[in-house]
């Protein structure tokens, strides 16, 4: 096989193994949402996954079953990610249950200082929107420096002074991170406390949560599984640090125990254990009501997006919902409050591990249909491993002087070098563009991405470059070769 026909060929294959990665079949088997369907889909699921430590819960009314793998039990504190947005709702609920504050009242009410530059439609964003992602706020606004490790709360939101919103507040659903982190400011300015506080004083301890943190020097005296990724295939432990300015959107850290009290008031009345009505009925229920429609996820139980919650209507039942990533760990809550059941899983992993798949098949149960065990972690490391070796073997075959090239002292075919190159910068191109819509910059998607799946980033990186080098040696080859040819010889 000539050497152009090879490195295509090689390009054609390791696209084609990393379309697999998101056309995965799945084993389904039906079954009924019990508490013991509902363990027996997560184990099966644990099973197929790296692995790593993780936790789960499954809550029916008030009995709940737990679980764990590697060393990690209902005690084990993990990093929750986007639950935390759920939190952050409940003590806005709390404020608004006390007359502190009103849903449609604007941001600068209660925080002056708040500005964008600039709005659409003259129309202040309001409570209200930040809670269910329709702020206007652009989604690379939304992903604001990614949370950066070190930065005040403060600091991040005053950021926003530079961004310009792109829809009128009220009319589109974009999900937005640091819009939990505007709520958040909201709380500090019109309690005149920290943020970690009022979470503190009006969700944590009336739910006698003792033991989720608010910061991860904590959460770490307190036996937080630290983080992990895979290399290939293998965990690694790669310690993740707390992100202070994200804590309101991704950073609070529980247990397994913890939320599975945190669900049984979810599913409740607005009452804590102790009988206290910590909000109101019908705020705990407008917390749960979905009304902006989640665009690409019709069908599924991410539908609709209410206050801090995704939910979605399935044959007459409602399912509450909503997931939690960061680059270490991954967090799921789902709850049926009708049926008062209730799926809770932590790992301490990210998605090429299959962590993101944990409670795939229990929440396809809770949805009334067939129960599935994804394959991610096996299919994503074979086609690491795969894709690896084509380009090791991509570089050797093109690399490797052509004997019968040597011979005739021929030239590479004029196109072969060029062809390379072009190749090399669209395949770059076109890997770069979605992570740059997403965080802002080249360097940004980069490094989201070496934090979160090491091996997949220089994977992509390393097959545009080595395109352009191969292409580029091809064509240095051919414009040398002119000068070696001897005279009357025929060039291709």
């Amino acid at each position: 096989m000539q050497k152009h026909h090879w490195t295509a060929a090689s390009v054609l294959v390791t696209g084609l193994i990393a379309a697999t990665l998101f056309t995965m079949p799945a084993a389904a088997s039906t079954a009924t949402a019990t508490s013991a369907s509902l363990v027996s889909a997560i184990e099966a699921q644990l099973d197929a996954n790296a692995p790593l430590p993780a936790a789960y819960a499954i809550v029916e009314g008030t009995d709940i079953t737990f679980g764990g793998r590697e060393g990690a039990g209902p005690d084990t504190p993990f990093v929750v990610g986007s639950v935390s947005k759920s939190f952050t709702a409940l003590a806005v609920m709390v404020a608004v249950d006390r007359g502190e504050i009103s849903l449609d009242a604007p941001v600068t009410d209660y925080f002056p200082d708040f500005r964008l530059a600039g709005a659409v439609g003259g129309e202040p964003i309001l409570i209200r929107h930040l809670l269910n992602h329709t702020s206007g706020i652009s989604t690379t606004g939304c992903n604001l420096d990614a949370a950066i490790p070190g930065e005040s709360l403060k600091d991040r939101v005053d950021q926003l002074q530079f961004v310009t919103p792109e829809s009128k507040p009220g009319e589109q659903f974009t999900y937005c991170n640091v819009g939990f982190a505007i709520l958040a400011r909201v709380l500090e300015e019109s309690s005149g406390r920290p943020f970690a506080d009022v979470l503190q004083s009006s969700v944590l301890t009336p739910l006698g949560m003792t033991h989720t943190y608010t910061d991860m020097v904590t959460a770490r005296e307190n036996g937080l599984a630290e983080g992990n990724t895979t290399v290939m295939g293998f965990p690694v432990i790669r310690p993740e640090n707390g992100v202070e300015a994200a804590l309101a959107d991704g950073y609070v850290m529980s247990t397994a125990r913890d939320l599975a009290a945190y669900v049984i008031f979810q599913m409740g009345d607005g009452k804590t254990s102790d009988g206290t009505q910590l909000i109101s009925s019908d705020l705990l229920k407008e917390m749960h009501r979905g009304t902006v429609a989640v665009p690409g996820f019709e069908g599924t139980e991410q539908s609709n997006y209410a206050m801090g919650w995704f939910t979605a209507d399935v044959n007459g039942t409602t399912i509450v919902n909503h997931g939690g990533t960061t680059p270490r760990y991954h967090a799921n809550i789902a709850m049926v409050p009708s049926e008062q059941l209730a799926v809770i899983d932590l790992v301490a992993g990210q998605w090429l591990s299959g962590a993101g798949s944990t409670s795939v098949g229990a929440v396809s149960l809770l949805m009334g249909q067939d129960a599935s065990t994804s394959q991610l972690y096996r299919i994503a490391t074979a086609a690491l491993w795969l894709g690896t070796l084509l380009l090791i073997l991509t570089i050797v075959v093109s690399w490797r002087p052509s004997r019968a090239r040597k011979i005739n002292n021929r030239r590479p075919k004029a196109f072969t070098g060029p062809l390379l190159v072009v190749a090399g910068v669209a395949l770059f191109v076109g890997l770069s563009l979605p992570g740059i819509q997403q965080t802002g910059s080249l360097l940004s998607a980069i490094q989201y991405g070496w934090e979160n799946t090491p091996d997949l980033i220089v994977l992509v990186l390393a097959w545009p470059i080595a395109l352009v080098i191969l292409g580029a040696r091809s064509i240095v080859e051919r414009v040398r070769s002119r000068g070696r040819a001897p005279a009357g010889t025929a060039i291709a």
